[in-house]
């Protein structure tokens, strides 16, 4: 089974149920497969074969999901350009990519104006959305051709996109995405999100990052019906109650755009569908936020999820009967703990916790996170030698601190890169964070190491009050006295409006911090 399949079992399944959605367009399944039969052929027709690579540098839309699915059936390379990304970082991740045709947005096609002239491999510039200035025209091109099935040969293995990842740290570098990756993690997450075709889903995440095509095809694959917008609070709200939204997935970053709209607007929405809130795969969900989070959309549905680009999406879930259990007012100490863990592995992944011999450390302790299972990439699009160390001994290291209990439940700490190195001990940011975000006066805390003379690294904290609170640094120290170890404590404490974070996922941007606080 290959990624197009998807669509054309929708096709089959469910031609006049509700496909796709976006501020201009409102397609059936069959209107959907019939469109991108259209734009395959196109491409087709203009030279595009199978193996080339089809970039797309654009927001969410209908048109975005239309072009991946036109090339899974194609079976030529897509990949998934960051509109955030500045003109040199793209024109950067084009050369890497060699791309034979790119679809732009129209809101971003100054942009591929601009580095034009450096992108060798282009002969294709398709425009996206009403006045654009590319050579070729998205709807016109489409409806120029027929739409027929095509008759190309694809296969599992084959590589269906490249997605570039930074993670937290290093230079953007590209995950292949086979085939078959996309297509178990779709039936997979079938398993865990608990959804049916009769559910509408508002897509939360970019469709250029994993985190987005992976909801993306485990949606199609349920048949469900798929609103793909921007997440901005007004259009999200709007869509939500027109189109009976029940299931969304948001990380706290969303959350809070969402939540702020509807607070400070002076329209009402109508959000009583949403019945399932799914919590990506950013970062663990503490407690205090999930509980906020659910009796904001007022369900008792959630789960959370670890993954990434590497894995093909979520490798790791908390179902929702444990979120449940731990949620309840009645729970017992285990059942609540649970909650601070990204759960157990999906059926066909497995995972392991290591010590720097790659030997499986005891329940309980803290090491590296290995994964291994059939979406696991194979490698890095052209990273021959990042390869062979990050895949040693057939698992993938993930360069994260986790820790798992007992009863096999996986408990991230933070990453490994990020371990501060004190006076000749490591501190795992994530132990202090916790302590201090128990403050009553602290919103938010990020803790990192800053260069010393004396100690190699300093353990330093940068904190967001809560409004109105009154705090300092010598009261942020006390509170962690209490608790932490003195090499614990931070020896400095700076406090800040906000904290730094991707605009995608809400994660703590924490180089960006140290970049910040080694000037002070």
């Amino acid at each position: 089974m290959v990624v197009g399949d998807i669509l054309t079992h929708n096709n089959m399944r469910f031609p006049d149920k509700l496909g796709l959605v976006d501020e201009r367009l409102r397609l059936t399944w069959g209107q959907v497969n019939g469109r991108v039969n259209r734009l395959a052929n196109a491409m087709l027709g203009l030279g595009v074969k199978k193996g080339d690579r089809v970039a797309i540098l654009s927001e969410n839309c209908v048109p975005f999901a239309e072009i991946l699915f036109a090339v899974a059936k194609l079976g030529v390379i897509g990949v998934g350009l960051n509109y955030r990304l500045t003109s040199k970082q793209l024109q950067s991740v084009i050369a890497d990519c060699t791309p034979k045709a790119i679809f732009v947005e129209n809101r971003f096609d100054h942009i591929i104006k601009d580095i034009q002239s450096q992108m060798d491999s282009v002969e294709l510039i398709v425009g996206l959305g009403p006045s654009h200035h590319c050579p070729y025209d998205y709807e016109t091109l489409q409806a120029q051709y027929p739409s027929n099935e095509l008759t190309i040969q694809v296969e599992e293995q084959d590589i269906f996109i490249l997605l570039y990842t930074s993670g937290t740290t290093g230079a953007p570098k590209a995950v292949p995405i086979t085939h078959k990756a996309r297509v178990i993690e779709s039936l997979l997450l079938a398993t865990v999100y608990r959804c049916s075709s009769n559910d509408v889903a508002m897509l939360g995440p970019a469709l250029f990052a994993n985190g987005g095509q992976t909801l993306f095809f485990n949606y199609c694959a349920m048949g469900m019906g798929i609103v793909v917008v921007p997440f901005v609070g007004k259009i999200v709200a709007e869509l939500c109650e027109k189109e009976k939204v029940t299931c969304m997935t948001v990380v706290p970053i969303r959350y809070q755009i969402i939540r702020d709209y509807l607070n400070t607007c002076s329209q009402t929405y109508d959000l009583s569908s949403i019945t399932k809130v799914l919590i990506g795969a950013a970062q663990p969900c503490p407690y205090d936020k999930l509980k906020e989070i659910m009796e904001f959309f007022g369900v008792s549905y959630s789960l959370q999820t670890y993954g990434m680009t590497e894995t093909a999406g979520p490798a790791i879930c908390l179902l929702p009967e444990e979120v449940a259990a731990g949620m309840r007012p009645d729970a017992t100490w285990k059942e609540r703990q649970r909650i601070n863990s990204v759960g157990k592995p999906l059926l066909g992944l497995q995972v392991r916790v290591v010590d720097e011999a790659d030997n499986d450390v005891p329940a309980g302790q803290v090491g590296e996170i290995l994964l291994k299972g059939d979406t696991v990439m194979s490698g890095y699009w052209k990273k021959l030698e990042l390869n062979q160390q990050v895949l040693r001994g057939g698992w993938y290291h993930t360069s994260d601190l986790g820790m798992l209990d007992e009863d096999g439940y996986l408990y991230f700490v933070g990453r490994k890169d990020f371990q501060i190195h004190t006076g000749g001990i490591f501190v795992t940011p994530a132990e202090v964070e916790d302590v201090i975000a128990r403050h009553p006066a602290v919103n938010e805390v990020a803790v990192i190491g800053l260069p010393s003379e004396r100690w190699g690294e300093e353990v330093t904290a940068i904190v967001v009050p809560k409004e109105g609170a009154v705090v300092s640094e010598a009261m942020i120290e006390d509170h962690c006295r209490k608790t932490l170890a003195g090499f614990q404590v931070p020896k400095h404490v700076y406090f800040r409006n906000d904290l730094p974070k991707h605009p995608e996922y809400g994660r703590i941007q924490v180089k960006e911090l140290q970049r910040i606080y080694q000037k002070k």
